[in-house]
C-alpha cells in the first residue's frame, strides 16, 4: 500500500479513489471530476483521484482546475504495475457511459477494492452480489453519484465493501469466467453451424 502512495506524496490518512481505463470520457472521468469537487470540503481536501490509462488528459486536467481540484487530480498513462494501485487504493471508480463487460471490475473484487460504478457495465451486477460497492441505477444524474461518492468514502462502508468483494472472491469462480463464456459462445455457433447443415 505504501509504496504508490509515498511515490506521489500521498499522506497516510489521504483517500485515494483510482480509475483505471483507455478513453477517458467513456469511462466517466469527467462525472468523477464533478463529484469530487463536489464532495464536502474537508473530505475533498483529503482525497485523490488518480486514472491509469491512455487518452488525451488536457480538456480532464482544464476540468478538474475549473472546479477547483488540479491538485486532487493525477493522470497517469498506461503503466505495468497496476496491481500495486488496486491493492492500496481507497476505492474503484467507473461511472462509465458504456462498458460490455469491465474486467478491471473483476480486479478490484479481487484486490478487496471498493467498487462504485454505472449499472452499464457489463459486470455490475458482480458489485451487487458481492455487497462490494454501489452501482448507480441509469438513467444517470450527476447529483447521484456525487451523493455515491460521498457516502461510499465513509470509513465503515469502506471496510464492510471491502470485506464483501473478498468473500464473494473467495466463493464464486471470477477467473475462468472468460473461458466459460467462450465456451458457451462455441457451443452456440456449433449448434446453429449443425442447425444450417
Amino acid at each position: 500500500r505504501a509504496d504508490f502512495r509515498q511515490e506521489f506524496a500521498i499522506k497516510e490518512d489521504e483517500l485515494v479513489c483510482l480509475m483505471i481505463g483507455s478513453d477517458f470520457t467513456r469511462k466517466g472521468l469527467g462525472r468523477s471530476i464533478l463529484a469530487l469537487a463536489a464532495l464536502p470540503e474537508s473530505l475533498r481536501e483529503k482525497t485523490k483521484l488518480i486514472i491509469i490509462g491512455s487518452d488525451k488528459p488536457d480538456k480532464f486536467n482544464r476540468l478538474a482546475a475549473q472546479n477547483g481540484i488540479s491538485r486532487q487530480l493525477t493522470i497517469l498513462s498506461g503503466r505495468d504495475d497496476v496491481p500495486r494501485f488496486l491493492l492500496g487504493s481507497d476505492m474503484f471508480l467507473h461511472p462509465a457511459y458504456s462498458e460490455a463487460a469491465g474486467n478491471v471490475i473483476i480486479e478490484a473484487i479481487i484486490a478487496g477494492l471498493p467498487v462504485l460504478i454505472t449499472d452499464v457495465c457489463g459486470y455490475a451486477h458482480h458489485i451487487d452480489a458481492a455487497g462490494a460497492g454501489l452501482v448507480l441505477d441509469s438513467p444517470f444524474h450527476q447529483w447521484r453519484l456525487d451523493a455515491a461518492v460521498t457516502q461510499s468514502l465513509d470509513s465503515k462502508f469502506l471496510a464492510d465493501c471491502k470485506a464483501g468483494g473478498l468473500a464473494y472472491a473467495e466463493r464464486e469462480d471470477l477467473y475462468s469466467m472468460h473461458r466459460t463464456g467462450a465456451a458457451m459462445i462455441e457451443q452456440l455457433v456449433e449448434h446453429q453451424c449443425k442447425a444450417i447443415s
